[in-house]
């Protein structure tokens, strides 16, 4: 039957015609692993007769149909539940909050450790240690079920079960531990010092203005480091009073603050964040940045991946056409916080060039295009994981260049966190094993090492010294020396 392409999630058959629910084409940051964002799309009706479809409920998480196809139950967010006849169109809204439940935190505890037990079983990658364990494991920790009395203790019966697999990525997550809402604290993006009684603001972190979860709060202002803040929505700061003590219970909000000194002040208003982690960390790549091209002659290039995910793809293609254009390039994987994409990425990094396009007028570009024409060098360190593990090792197997820094994590064993507990807890199995050439299955529970040892040592972290990126440095302009660069001639 004609209807457009969508994303089409649950398509039921219902007297003389079809129901299709679909959700809209977005990013997938909010669904990503462990964030709790649930789709909502729309429920359309194709009705046979008419060959045509109209749209019969929006803002939809999923529906059911009852058996004899004349009623729909239809979840909404928020755990909205409407009842609906469907011919003709009447609906009923479903009061959850009359609804009372008892419930036995015992006999839940206990469900929930054998689910977690049970699911252990039917997904974790390796057969052979399953049946070599046998339901040991839950037994061990059966015991101690009636000696639990809190939540917080089943966490820890939970995740000593999951231990005794020794694998990573074996997580126990949320439930009703995080049923309480914390209080943000209003960001600014600055970093301030308390001195004679002042508070003097160090730094700005400008961030990216392109980017609206990179856009420093204070960027419309004419705010300067070295100033002074003496007051936040007209409370005056002192000792008893900083800037995060007022600033809390007021994150994403429109605030007052007042710059100068005891003979002139300027108000100023400015919406605050509520995290400005991606502030610091623009500053952290484009400080690097700057760093690698002054320090060379803007001969080597340099690009930072934090993750193998959403955010670790987006900033790879951020600036890596214009990084990889230069006679070397050093790639950080320092602090990779895994994902599922270095494939790709290493896909691109491994191209080789071997020709130009060279047209009359215009630019001459390399073929393949964004290839390196120089050495590379990858940086890498303990914090490195999952995916960041595989990348660093396969960036190594693949002979793109030395890496320079600290062994990795050690977890490669990948996941699938889709399935939750009684409580809406998540548990996740580990799934998916990663096996090497030259290492078989040697990466987990030991990750993969530097070819050059290099440690930043806790005194350089307290002189803002990076040992490793002046190492990669040094080392991609001795490898210049040597390497047959490929030139249009």
């Amino acid at each position: 039957f004609p209807v457009p392409a969508e994303d089409y999630a649950n398509i039921i058959p219902v007297n003389n015609g079809v129901m299709l629910l679909h959700y809209p084409v977005e990013g997938s940051m909010k669904y990503y692993l462990f964030n709790n964002g649930e789709k909502t799309g729309n429920i359309e009706l194709f009705d046979f007769k008419k060959k045509k479809s109209e749209l019969y409920e929006s803002e939809v998480v999923n529906y059911l149909i009852s058996g004899n196809k004349k009623f729909l139950l239809i979840r909404k967010s928020s755990n909205k539940f409407i009842e609906r006849e469907i011919e003709p169109k009447k609906d009923e809204d479903i009061d959850l909050t009359r609804l009372n439940i008892t419930i036995e935190p015992i006999n839940e505890w206990k469900n929930m450790l054998y689910d977690t037990f049970n699911l252990i079983k039917e997904n974790y990658w390796s057969k052979e240690k399953v049946e070599k364990l046998g339901d040991d494991p839950y037994l061990k920790y059966k015991k101690l079920l009636n000696k639990v009395s809190t939540r917080f203790e089943l966490s820890d019966l939970i995740r000593e079960m999951q231990g005794e697999y020794s694998t990573s990525h074996s997580y126990e997550i949320g439930g009703d531990l995080l049923n309480v809402e914390s209080i943000s604290i209003g960001k600014l993006g600055i970093d301030y010092e308390f001195k004679n009684n002042n508070y003097i603001i160090t730094k700005i972190y400008n961030g990216d203005p392109s980017n609206e979860s990179e856009k420093s709060p204070l960027l419309y202002t004419d705010i300067k480091e070295n100033d002074i803040i003496t007051s936040i929505n007209g409370v005056s700061l002192d000792a008893t009073n900083n800037p995060d003590k007022l600033l809390l219970g007021h994150a994403n909000e429109i605030i007052t603050i007042e710059i100068g000194d005891r003979n002139k002040t300027k108000k100023y208003y400015v919406k605050t964040m509520t995290d400005e982690k991606y502030l610091r960390y623009r500053e952290f790549v484009e400080r690097n940045r700057k760093y690698v091209h002054e320090k060379t002659g803007d001969k080597i290039g340099y690009i930072h991946i934090p993750d193998m995910g959403m955010n670790g793809f987006n900033e790879f293609f951020r600036i890596y056409d214009r990084e990889a254009n230069r006679s070397g390039l050093i790639v950080d994987l320092r602090f990779n916080g895994g994902g599922f994409v270095s494939q790709l990425l290493l896909e691109k990094l491994s191209r080789k060039r071997i020709g130009y396009d060279v047209p009359r007028r215009g630019i001459i570009t390399p073929y393949p295009i964004d290839s390196i024409n120089g050495p590379m060098v990858g940086l890498t360190n303990e914090y490195a994981g999952s995916d960041g593990d595989i990348g660093t090792h396969v960036f190594k197997l693949m002979g793109l260049g030395k890496v320079i820094g600290t062994r990795t994590w050690g977890g490669v064993v990948g996941i699938n966190p889709k399935i939750k507990l009684l409580d809406n807890t998540t548990v996740t199995q580990p799934q998916f094993a990663t096996w090497f050439k030259d290492v078989k299955y040697g990466m987990e529970n030991y990750g993969t090492d530097p070819d050059i040892y290099v440690e930043n040592m806790p005194q350089d972290f307290s002189t803002s010294k990076d040992v490793q990126l002046d190492t990669a440095i040094e080392y991609v302009l001795k490898e210049m020396n040597d390497y047959k660069r490929l030139d249009l001639t």
